[in-house]
């Protein structure tokens, strides 16, 4: 949930011309929302490609962002064999923390 801090006509110029270029290359999807172009990101606060103040008050729309690192949020496209690899890493790691847990309490 975002909020304008500032309202210039939403969404901008620019971020209108983005939109359109992201809809001729990007399918239909659940993720397609808002078309907010976010150029930078400081804690709460989200300036997007237009000048246009926001704040994230989920903490999920610039949470990309950060000095030199670029996330990639939503939309995202994610094969079956990406999200069984996922789940076989996080299974790993939960049975070698209870390993580890069952040898500090023996």
């Amino acid at each position: 949930m975002i909020q304008a801090l500032k309202s210039n006509t939403l969404p901008g110029n620019y971020s209108q011309e983005l939109h359109k270029r992201y809809q001729q290359a990007v399918p239909i999807g659940v993720y397609n929302l808002t078309p907010l172009y976010v150029q930078s990101e400081k804690e709460a606060m989200i300036t997007d490609v237009d000048g246009n103040n926001f704040i994230d008050f989920a903490g999920g729309i610039g949470a990309g962002i950060h000095d030199n690192v670029l996330r990639f949020l939503p939309p995202l496209v994610i094969s079956n064999e990406e999200i069984d690899k996922g789940f076989e890493i996080i299974n790993q790691a939960f049975e070698a923390l209870c390993q580890n847990s069952k040898r500090s309490g023996e």
